[in-house]
């Protein structure tokens, strides 16, 4: 358990320090383990003893502080072999430990953003690699369907002229006609559907694939750039300072 200052407050925001009564950062500061060598907890203990001593005889005052050195003696030994026996937390130990806490949780962020980009980018190739092996098939289906619409209409039109022929009655004329228009509503519904549903899935895998690819074609052109300075700087044509900053800018760039 570690020794707190009994100076230490505890406030709404945050911690006070009662020698001086103003916020204080306790884990940058003595208020954990080493407040004895706090110089704001030495100056009030010594004020707090001058406080109690005015007014006493002097010869109380210096049997007083006789008594009280055997005390600190005490003290100064029990820290002492404390300090030998377990190895004391230091203020700036919290500190690090919390930023070393900070960094290690945003490098897993990092990690986890790596993986997706790579786990995106895998699965944005597939969808593409499977748009282009479906294509053909997927246009000669639908092609297929608009022969079938397009035979349809012209069974629509071979009714109609069977009937002004007197080929056919009304009566199979109707009912003739009926089927083909409900076949016909549809398929031209189905068809409308399916070719608008292929158009946005077209562009959704397009504008993915696009977005990888872009991806590398900038990662090239970094790379590229990269080796352009190398040559400017190896032969001379730029100080060690611009290119210093610039390789630090395109690698930046380039991840």
């Amino acid at each position: 358990m570690r020794a707190v200052c009994p100076l230490l407050k505890k406030v709404e925001g945050g911690y006070v320090c009662g020698a001086v009564d103003r916020s204080v950062n306790p884990e940058a500061w003595y208020c954990f383990m080493d407040y004895p060598s706090c110089p704001l907890y030495i100056n009030y203990i010594r004020r707090q003893r001058g406080q109690v001593t005015q007014g006493v005889p002097q010869a109380q005052q210096t049997q007083a502080a006789t008594t009280e050195v055997k005390p600190l003696v005490t003290v100064t030994q029990q820290a002492a072999t404390a300090a030998a026996s377990v190895s004391v937390s230091e203020p700036e130990d919290e500190v690090i430990n919390r930023l070393r806490g900070i960094l290690e949780s945003m490098q897993g962020r990092v990690k986890d953003l790596d993986e997706a980009w790579r786990s995106y980018e895998g699965k944005a190739t597939a969808a593409k690699g499977e748009l282009d092996k479906n294509e053909h098939l997927v246009n000669q289906y639908l092609l297929s369907l608009e022969g079938i619409k397009a035979n349809l209409e012209e069974s629509i039109k071979e009714l109609e002229y069977r009937r002004e022929a007197g080929m056919i009655d009304e009566s199979s004329y109707g009912k003739a006609r009926e089927y083909v228009e409900k076949r016909l509503s549809s398929i031209t519904q189905q068809l409308n559907e399916m070719r608008e549903a292929y158009g946005r899935i077209q562009e959704s895998i397009l504008t993915h694939y696009r977005r990888v690819l872009s991806e590398g074609t900038e990662a090239a052109k970094v790379k590229l750039s990269l080796a352009k300075l190398e040559e400017l700087y190896r032969t001379g044509r730029v100080s060690k300072e611009v290119y210093e900053r610039i390789k630090a800018q395109l690698t930046m760039m380039g991840g």
